[in-house]
């Protein structure tokens, strides 16, 4: 599957609703395969185009959880 598609599918998902990056891991794997080192290239990738903004969020099963939420310009990209 082409990288570009990969991000579509991301910022998909992250516009329906703010996920950490394991939770948005096993949604995505139920639809395609994808690795976790996949996965977290591309939210990085995604963050330095300001497609993405983060969030810290406490968890009651051990550290800070980043969320990750599609930015005005991550909207942009996804009705290219």
């Amino acid at each position: 599957m082409k990288k570009g598609v990969l991000e579509f599918l991301v910022l998909l998902c992250l516009s329906k609703e703010t996920q950490y990056g394991y939770s948005l891991l096993q949604r995505l794997n139920k639809r395609i395969p994808i690795s976790e080192r996949t996965l977290y290239s591309i939210l990085h990738r995604l963050e330095k185009k300001s497609c993405l903004m983060i969030n810290y969020r406490l968890s009651s099963k051990g550290p800070k959880r980043k969320y990750y939420k599609v930015t005005v310009t991550g909207e942009k990209d996804l009705m290219i």
